[in-house]
């Protein structure tokens, strides 16, 4: 009987960086997959709204491009969201599907996931101990809960 190589977070960062487009589930690799231009141009909204605020509020930094996050140890769970804030608290930032993901994250403790939906131009408002909600363009993104003072971001801007 064969068994599969459970691999670390920390032989992930080793690879060469053209082999290093995997997440790791349960030590188990698997293979991220492209996203299409139009979610790029979407998250680039969003980052461009996001930044400004973050950074002149002090609460921390917004990272993007699936920086990998180790959500559990033994075996390592290493998850790349599109963007994420990154409290000053909880700086240096780590080394390193939809609904387990989203999962994944509230199981984590992570208080808010905005899972974009470009095709249907939705944003599933997410996070642990929060309801679900669906925020339908031109709605408004509203993180002020976790990010206070953050001005509402109109989904009609970013879905355009």
């Amino acid at each position: 009987m064969a068994t599969t190589k459970l691999w670390t977070a920390k032989e992930i960062a080793a690879l060469p960086e053209d082999e290093a487009v995997f997440e790791l589930w349960h030590g188990e690799k698997r293979r991220v997959s492209p996203t299409g231009g139009r979610h790029g141009v979407i998250c680039s909204r969003i980052i461009r709204h996001l930044g400004p605020y973050i950074e002149s509020a002090g609460i921390g930094e917004v990272v993007i491009n699936d920086v990998g996050f180790v959500l559990r140890r033994d075996p390592d769970l290493l998850l790349g969201p599109d963007l994420a804030v990154v409290a000053a608290n909880d700086l240096p930032l780590p080394d390193g599907f939809i609904e387990t993901k989203i999962a994944l994250y509230r199981d984590a403790g992570v208080p808010l996931i905005w899972t974009v939906m470009p095709a249907t131009n939705t944003v599933l408002v997410d996070g642990a101990g929060r309801a679900r909600a669906t925020i339908v363009a031109p709605g408004d993104l509203d993180g002020a809960d976790v990010l206070p003072g953050m001005p509402p971001l109109s989904l009609g801007a970013v879905f355009r």
